[in-house]
């Protein structure tokens, strides 16, 4: 599907569709943009910079013919990780200090490139903050198929019996 983008890009801009809405992670708004110059393109993207992409020419003024929305993850992982350390220590304030264990329950695979870097900024953000996998913080994965609910049952309750301080759910990207 991917590799069709910008083919299907191209067929929308042939239609002459009123609005481009580019979803589904960074791929798609960068095909959409490449189609056309003319076309609106509102886009939403989970771990684009449309800036760095090249996507749009700033933020707050994207210019051209497209606009839209990113959660930044990755860039705003390191933040999310800063707001966790300092709620954690407040929320187990009557315990003595033990290893940090968090969930992490995903329906995107493993090996998927956007999750890769999700993952790569997770643990960068938690050392800048000041964890050490494996020793002030363990964490525990369960990948999950997207669509498959009764899966994403079954490991969602393994990490609650598993009594983490924290479960972080990762969205299906569509593709």
């Amino acid at each position: 599907m991917v590799r069709e983008l910008p083919a299907l890009a191209a067929d929308l801009v042939a239609r002459r569709v009123a609005v481009i809405a580019a979803t589904g992670g960074g791929i798609s708004p960068l095909a959409a943009k490449a189609a056309t110059t003319t076309i609106p393109i509102v886009f939403v993207a989970g771990d684009l910079d449309p800036v760095e992409s090249g996507l749009v020419a700033s933020l707050n003024r994207p210019g051209g013919n497209i606009t839209g929305v990113t959660l930044m993850l990755t860039v705003l992982g390191a933040k999310r990780l800063q707001m966790l350390r300092e709620l954690l220590p407040t929320a187990r304030a009557q315990q003595r200090e033990r290893v940090r264990r968090i969930g992490v329950l995903s329906s995107v695979p493993a090996d998927d490139p956007e999750v890769q870097a999700r993952m790569a900024a997770f643990h960068q953000g938690l050392q800048e903050t000041g964890w050490i996998v494996g020793r002030t913080v363990r964490i525990d994965y369960r990948w999950s198929h997207a669509g498959d609910s009764e899966q994403t049952r079954k490991y969602a309750a393994e990490l609650i019996a598993l009594a983490p301080d924290v479960i972080l759910a990762v969205a299906t990207v569509s593709r």
